[in-house]
């Protein structure tokens, strides 16, 4: 029984995965690139608390964020929506690339990079780890 719900998880997880997938394309396929330039880093800590013998450990985010002219020569400026952790994956003053959708710059606006495919990537892990697990339990039904 097990093994089946498993089974049906992947399933659902794939089609979500490819959903992202498509959606992302779709996104990268429409949105509008435009030279950009690092204006600010801003850094934040999170402290998991500790458990058992360890200690609490600080973990560091560096969040870049990215000023840019739209089309119309309007400066937006935006906050990625990915962090780096334990060390900035930019610096002041670079120029990265920015992919936009031109109707909603505020709301679309990343840094073009591998990032953009985060969400895919991850839905796409955890598909495979709940395909393997269904296998796994299919195995050792025997």
């Amino acid at each position: 029984m097990l093994g089946y719900l498993l089974l049906v998880l992947s399933a659902v997880a794939l089609i979500v995965t490819l959903s992202r997938a498509w959606r992302t394309r779709q996104f990268l396929s429409r949105a509008v690139r435009a030279p950009g330039t690092v204006t600010r880093i801003t850094v934040t800590s999170e402290e998991v608390p500790a458990y058992g013998d360890n200690s609490a450990v600080t973990t560091r985010y560096f969040t870049p964020h990215v000023e840019f002219a739209r089309q119309d020569g309007t400066l937006t400026e935006f906050e990625s929506s990915v962090a780096d952790i334990k060390t900035p994956g930019f610096s002041v003053g670079e120029v990265v690339t920015v992919v936009y959708e031109p109707g909603d710059p505020w709301a679309t606006a990343q840094i073009d990079n591998p990032g953009v495919w985060r969400r895919t990537v991850l839905s796409g892990l955890a598909t495979v780890l709940l395909l393997l697990s269904s296998i796994v339990v299919f195995w050792n039904a025997d």
